[in-house]
């Protein structure tokens, strides 16, 4: 039973890290497509009371699926040891990151360009 728990804990931390990186990725395109300045940036910065709380929320529940996969893993078992707890905290860094900049980044655009002026 031991070896299960042991198994299960390990594909959990690995689903964590899936999340993490898939948040990641999502992140940089969304901020590859913002950036390039065409109909996706008009449309998004022209309804960014819209997107910007949207991607926010989406990054939220990447929090809280790591967090949950973390919780699980634990839950019932030793404790784990200090570099485990240290790469869950490189997880929840990595998220906040993606989460506050996704927030950010459209809101900044609409300060700077006009939108009218994005198609230009």
């Amino acid at each position: 039973m031991a070896e299960s728990s042991a198994e299960m804990q390990k594909q959990l931390l690995t689903y964590a890290d899936a999340i993490t990186a898939f948040a990641t990725a999502q992140f940089v395109a969304y901020t590859f497509l913002l950036t390039h300045g065409d109909c996706f940036t008009l449309n998004i910065i022209t309804a960014v009371w819209w997107a910007a709380p949207l991607g926010g929320l989406a990054n939220a529940v990447y929090v809280w699926l790591v967090w949950r996969c973390y919780h699980a893993a634990t839950q019932g078992l030793a404790p784990l040891d200090f570099p485990v707890w240290k790469i869950q905290q490189v997880r929840y860094i990595t998220l906040a990151v993606d989460l506050i900049l996704t927030v950010a980044i459209p809101f900044g655009i609409r300060l700077v360009c006009d939108p009218s002026a994005i198609l230009h």
